[in-house]
This record gives structure tokens, sequence and C-alpha cells, in this order.
């Protein structure tokens, strides 16, 4: 894993192609991530970002988010999945679909 400098990013997830939201079934609202890691984790093919929600008070407060670009790499658009916070294994994820992100590339 490539660590690189932690920096905020808002996510805004979208209805996109459609998504998986396992407790609510609706989308939420947009959300900050402190992003603490690039590339080379176990989700990410090429290129991405790992970190996890710091709003308070939201519904995915303390979670672990993991970012891809979705078609461009240098576009606002990306994959997001959020897991429960401390795993990524299997039924601990809580939402995945796409999102538009601000401040993800700095």
């Amino acid at each position: 894993m490539v660590n690189s400098p932690k920096h905020v990013a808002t996510i805004t997830p979208d209805e996109g192609w459609g998504f998986f939201e396992r407790d609510f079934g609706d989308l939420a609202s947009p959300f900050d991530v402190e992003v603490s890691k690039s590339t080379e984790h176990r989700l990410i093919v090429d290129f991405g970002w790992v970190g996890r929600v710091i709003t308070e008070g939201h519904r995915y407060s303390g979670a672990a988010v993991v970012l891809t670009p979705r078609l461009d790499p240098f576009g606002s658009a990306v994959v997001v999945r959020v897991f429960e916070a401390g795993s990524e294994g299997p039924g601990t994820m809580l939402f995945d679909g796409m999102a538009l992100s601000n401040g993800l590339r700095e």
C-alpha cells in the first residue's frame, strides 16, 4: 500500500447505474472521508483511495471506505464501497455504488 498525505474529500452518493444500500435502502446524504492511503489495496485494481467517514452523526460515521475511479481516472465520478467500521469482509458492506467526489485528488 502506498501512503499518501491525509486529506479530506466530500463524497456525494449518486443513483448512477444503481446502488446497494444494506440498512436504509436509499442514498445517503453527502459525507466527508479522511483519505489515508492510495493504490495497492485488495479491492483496488489499478488506482484508488482508502479512508474512513469522519462526518459526525452521519449514518456511515466511522465506516471504512474504498474509492476507485469510475471510467475516467481523472474525473470526479468514483465507485464507492462503504464497510462497517473495522472490517471489509463479506456481509459488512453498507453501500456500493457511484458517487461524485470533491477534493479527492489533492
